[in-house]
């Protein structure tokens, strides 16, 4: 294993660099992580709750400078996620209900999100490969 050598040279040469950077970088990293991750969680439950409903369909709304998705059925809301003490009437008051999305309107565009990858990572790996002239 000859990599163990130089790895440990690495190790002892930057580790107290990398240590101080994790100290004063790490935790508001970890919290930008997890709100992002709360985000996500909240769309990802407002689409459930929203398959499960009548014609229903789910609307981003921003409040104090955080996303919330409100659940309709049909014209009415049902639910907000994260949940929210300002009521949902307060949160759809200015916001433009032709933006709402079904959860297969999401699944499809998910879909075409993910045919148009693989037909670009297909095109790529077919791509004849160029090749520098030498110098002279």
């Amino acid at each position: 294993m000859s990599w163990i050598g130089p790895a440990a040279k690495k190790v002892v040469k930057y580790g107290p660099h990398a240590q101080q950077i994790w100290k004063h970088v790490g935790k508001p990293a970890q919290a930008t992580a997890r709100k992002q991750w709360a985000v996500w969680a909240a769309r990802r439950t407002a689409l459930q709750h929203a398959d499960t409903l009548a014609d229903g369909s789910v609307l981003g709304v921003m409040h104090h400078g955080e996303r919330h998705w409100v659940v309709f059925s049909a014209d009415d809301h049902v639910a907000v996620y994260p949940h929210s003490t300002t009521p949902i009437p307060e949160l759809v008051a200015h916001a433009d209900l032709a933006k709402r999305v079904t959860p297969a309107q999401v699944r499809e565009r998910q879909r075409a999100r993910e045919l148009r990858q693989a037909a670009q990572e297909r095109a790529k790996r077919l791509r004849p490969r160029r090749r520098r002239k030498a110098i002279e």
